[in-house]
């Protein structure tokens, strides 16, 4: 079935290709700033900023937390979230996020069921 809220959908969607792929697994407990590469998936809890390079793709899964702040080309967030989101691409809030803060794109889609409580601002 195709479902339109999952990720590997909105990955194929974007046009996102190559073969790095990067992982924060459940249990994981990262604090600091990170540096990632194309795509990431994070199912765990990170405090702090996450900055990634051009082409690229962060996916916070349902169980990833994030409180910081995140750069990026794209931001999928099936999630939560607390802090800023900056992405020069598209950011989406799926069904199961939940978003606390600012957002800043200049392509933003939030789901019918996504809770989002702050600020959106489009440069």
């Amino acid at each position: 079935m195709n479902n339109p809220t999952n990720s590997s959908n909105q990955i194929e969607a974007i046009g996102i290709t190559g073969r790095a792929f990067n992982l924060i697994a459940e249990n994981s407990h990262l604090t600091g700033t990170i540096n990632l590469d194309q795509i990431s998936h994070i199912y765990g809890k990170v405090a702090g900023t996450i900055k990634a390079a051009a082409g690229s793709l962060i996916v916070i899964k349902p169980s990833g937390q994030i409180e910081g702040k995140i750069e990026a080309d794209s931001i999928i967030v099936d999630g939560f979230f607390e802090g800023e989101l900056i992405a020069t691409g598209k950011v989406t809030l799926s069904r199961t996020a939940r978003v606390l803060g600012k957002i800043i794109t200049n392509n933003l889609v939030i789901e019918n069921g996504a809770f989002f409580e702050g600020e959106a601002i489009h440069p």
